[in-house]
């Protein structure tokens, strides 16, 4: 089962930012003069916004026993089995900053709140909130429905355990 990853404002205003920021680069390459800084300045801006864009999250799928993170490039997996709870939280719990693992279009990395201490997050909003408790790491995801993600994770080993039966 698959939940998007909704874009929060935050994110959207980065994608405007960054596509104006490289048509001005690629602009100014045009009008300009060719400067050895500028080129090299603008082509690491360049690879970079592209590397954020392949390592943005995508959304979230349930498959079996596993919850993929699902990213351009590679992705997370989760063994739902490992998992100790999973609850909703608001986002006045974490404290996410900007630059972590250098990605302006996801909220990904190792964070620390006082509410929740030290936790990975693979977000893409700050709003439909979802902690994931496992055995040595907190995670924080932001599906589409957290209610339906939440309970579809708890519902899969009474799935599981039914169909073993049958």
């Amino acid at each position: 089962m698959f939940f998007g990853a909704k874009k929060g404002t935050y994110i959207k205003i980065n994608y405007i930012v960054c596509g104006i920021a490289l048509i001005a680069f690629f602009g100014w390459l045009i009008i300009n003069d060719l400067n050895l800084v500028t080129i090299i300045l603008g082509s690491l801006f360049s690879v970079w916004v592209v590397y954020c864009w392949f390592g943005q999250i995508s959304g979230y799928i349930l498959d079996g026993s596993k919850l993929f993170i699902k990213r351009k490039i590679k992705d997370i997996i989760i063994d739902l089995k490992s998992i100790s709870t999973i609850e909703e939280i608001s986002s006045n719990k974490i404290s996410l900053s900007l630059g972590t693992h250098l990605n302006i279009f996801s909220w990904m990395g190792v964070f620390q709140s006082k509410a929740l201490g030290k936790y990975e997050a693979y977000a893409t909003n700050t709003n439909n909130l979802v902690l994931i408790v496992l055995p040595n790491m907190k995670i924080v995801v932001s599906p589409n429905d957290p209610k339906l993600f939440i309970n579809e994770i708890e519902d899969r080993p009474k799935k599981e355990a039914y169909e073993t039966i049958l």
